[in-house]
């Protein structure tokens, strides 16, 4: 029905949206629950990034981001086929961040996000930002349980903000996912 349509309306013209309470209570909670026994791994190059990473399979909550289902419901929402859809575990805690630079070979296609932070304090960074040729197109501050999608042109940019000393002991954790479209 309506909601995808309104939805695929919503991302044609301003190629990106944001889904709040994208799980449900139980499976946010069973996800929450995971998170606490994930093996993280810092990866990074000061001139680039900085992070950690830890793979997808220590939270079985979320294998559906891996499933023709999903693909599905990302090309029902952005209107695009989609052929293939990778994802990352990825954890930010103070001084971390990503930077633009010009290494950088972002591909063209539907990024996304599922946020998992909890408690994040917006003062301390940590927010995705999309740039366009001449602007920012749009910022996704951490948000517990939203899915942002948005559709990456030529030409476009996106990383995550150094995460300062306002995070304290906090972390943003979401799944970072890139899908090849059509």
């Amino acid at each position: 029905g309506g909601t995808a349509e309104h939805a695929r309306a919503h991302f044609q013209k301003y190629r990106h949206i944001q889904f709040a309470d994208f799980l449900d209570d139980k499976t946010i909670a069973t996800v929450h629950r995971q998170l606490k026994r994930v093996s993280w791994r810092k990866t990074g190059r000061p001139d680039t990034h900085t992070y950690s990473i830890a793979s997808t399979k220590s939270v079985p909550a979320l294998s559906f981001l891996s499933t023709p289902s999903f693909r599905q419901y990302l090309g029902a929402i952005t209107g695009k086929r989609v052929r293939t859809a990778t994802i990352v575990l990825c954890s930010f805690g103070h001084r971390d961040y990503t930077l633009l630079h010009d290494e950088l070979h972002q591909k063209q296609g539907i990024y996304f996000e599922l946020d998992l932070t909890s408690n994040w304090n917006e003062r301390a960074g940590g927010y995705t930002s999309v740039l366009g040729a001449s602007e920012e197109i749009f910022r996704s501050p951490p948000k517990r349980n939203a899915l942002t999608l948005w559709q990456q042109k030529s030409g476009d940019l996106h990383f995550i903000k150094y995460v300062n000393h306002h995070a304290g002991r906090n972390k943003r954790i979401l799944i970072s996912g890139f899908a090849k479209i059509d």
